[in-house]
């Protein structure tokens, strides 16, 4: 399981690393680790519920520490309004609201709950991995002639699959685990309709991956059963 606390500390340590003369628009782009701007307010959305996230999670694991909790979540939140209001401007915008109390506070809190939760980060270099096989999966759907109903609607759930998967540093490990028993469900389910699921070995493949990155993940008991016997659907 992953602590929204320190996912949220390690966000905030890569936005101060970045310089306060970057343009903000660049320095979301630094952040989220994108190449186009199409996907900065998503992340930015995600990164908000984030927030809310973690204090509510640092408040139940240190609720002695209300004051500090409600201290930095204000000044991140300060920070995010300031750089998206002044998105034409530099990224001093966001540094300027974070002080090094705020900071101090939060790395506190993180490693408390590193402690208490078993903070454990999943394998990012196979999280690369399987959001290259997805796209690859998604490449010979669209070119397949599955009917099209069907082809968009397996599409869209392996491209919702990806999505995820590149918001780990946000969303953590749990969005991925759920996503990931909606998409076996969405495929057995087209198998049982009677279609001829094309790229069969190339999604099996993708999923494999997954299951194999979430069972580093604490709980990832939850993989057996019903789950795991899914995978079955492609023979």
């Amino acid at each position: 399981m992953s602590s929204t606390v320190v996912r949220l500390h390690e966000i905030v340590v890569a936005a101060r690393q970045i310089g306060p003369a970057t343009p903000v628009t660049d320095a979301w782009l630094m952040l989220f680790g994108l190449q186009s701007q199409a996907y900065i307010w998503r992340k930015i959305g995600l990164l908000h519920v984030l927030v809310e996230a973690a204090a509510q999670e640092a408040t139940r694991i240190s609720p002695n520490q209300a004051k500090n909790t409600t201290y930095w979540q204000s000044k991140i939140n300060s920070a995010l309004a300031a750089a998206i209001k002044h998105n034409d401007s530099t990224w001093r915008v966001f540094h300027d609201q974070i002080d090094v109390h705020a900071v101090g506070y939060l790395s506190v809190q993180a490693e408390i709950c590193k402690l208490r939760i078993h903070h454990l980060d999943l394998d990012r270099e196979k999280i690369a991995k399987a959001i290259l096989c997805l796209e690859e999966a998604i490449k010979e759907l669209e070119s397949s002639n599955l009917e099209i109903e069907v082809k968009l609607g397996l599409i869209r759930r392996l491209r919702a699959m990806a999505n995820v998967l590149s918001d780990y540093n946000i969303t953590g490990d749990e969005a991925i685990f759920d996503e990931f028993k909606v998409t076996l469900v969405d495929l057995a389910s087209a198998k049982d309709q009677g279609k001829d699921v094309p790229s069969q070995s190339k999604i099996r493949e993708c999923l494999s991956i997954i299951a194999d990155l979430m069972s580093t993940a604490d709980g990832a008991t939850a993989l057996t059963g019903p789950v795991t016997r899914l995978l079955g659907f492609i023979p």
